[in-house]
């Protein structure tokens, strides 16, 4: 389809109107997500709550004409990836994929009349995901942390735990904060539930599956937590409450603070961490000690 822009425009408004409302998010086999490494233009959708798709908003047809160009030089190249990435779809019902990340390159590829993408197929957590986890719990006392500014570190080195080595660790390969799995040991031992948060599109499975390599174990995992729409988005009230029914003790740890919340007591305190660097998890650790003594 070499659509010009007006052609792509009406096509676009025509396929946000058909998939607005009517899909619903379908778990994809480990199988599926690993070998399907490309699928046909014509299956994959445009996600209605993606900017992308807002009217006012739109398509930056700057950029999607600089993948066009990419993807003619690629060809007279002979090349078959014509990005360093693919595009970041979900497997949805009735068919086909709905696209998470790759608007542009999908845009791109349907103007140069591509018939297949690089695609690389994902599934977030969704709200039936996050009530089996609190289902299989045991315990009224959680942790909370956020993967993309506190667990995860922008590169390898002395201050992060070391790479993984098997095959797996190349689906999901960031850089671990120096003592996170000794820390998430201790909290596990101590009966707290750790639930962790990214507003990045990971497959959950493949996160729980990054922390068993790190010889740890993790809860709850909430993927995508940025998303616009779905089925998680929708009913993020409903979560929080479910939530708050099944712990009655919280605490967050970021960066610089721990935040304590007891529900029950009806109290709440903050815990300056003050140790930056390899003593970060270890002073988290004398925190917790603190604050469990003094309760």
């Amino acid at each position: 389809m070499n659509a010009t822009k007006g052609e792509f425009d009406l096509f676009l408004e025509k396929e946000v109107g058909r998939i607005r409302g009517n899909y619903s998010p379908v778990r994809s086999s480990f199988l599926r997500r690993k070998f399907t490494k490309f699928l046909k233009c014509s299956v994959l959708h445009p996600n209605p709550g993606d900017e992308f798709c807002d009217p006012e908003i739109g398509p930056n047809y700057g950029i999607v004409s600089k993948y066009v160009q990419t993807i003619g030089y690629g060809k007279k190249q002979g090349e078959d990836r014509f990005f360093d990435e693919p595009v970041t779809v979900e497997r949805i019902t009735p068919d086909g994929y709905l696209l998470l990340n790759g608007h542009h390159r999908w845009a791109a590829a349907i103007k140069a009349g591509l018939p297949k993408i690089r695609v690389e197929i994902i599934n977030l957590t969704q709200q039936k995901d996050i009530y089996e986890m609190l289902r299989r719990s045991k315990s009224n006392r959680r942790v909370v942390l956020d993967l993309d500014e506190v667990v995860f570190r922008e590169a390898f080195g002395e201050l992060t735990e070391k790479p993984l080595r098997f095959s797996f660790g190349r689906i999901i390969n960031e850089p671990m904060r120096l003592g996170i799995p000794a820390l998430f040991n201790d909290l596990n031992r101590r009966g707290y539930d750790i639930w962790v948060y990214t507003a990045r599109y990971f497959s959950y499975e493949s996160l729980q599956h990054y922390f068993r390599r790190h010889h740890t174990h993790v809860s709850g995992v909430v993927t995508g937590m940025k998303r616009k729409s779905g089925a998680l988005a929708a009913v993020r009230e409903q979560i929080e409450k479910k939530m708050s029914e099944q712990y009655e003790y919280t605490l967050h740890i970021d960066n610089d603070y721990v935040v304590r919340i007891d529900k029950k007591a009806k109290t709440y305190g903050e815990h300056r961490i003050e140790a930056p660097g390899i003593r970060w998890a270890g002073r988290v650790k004398e925190i917790v000690d603190e604050i469990e003594k003094t309760n």
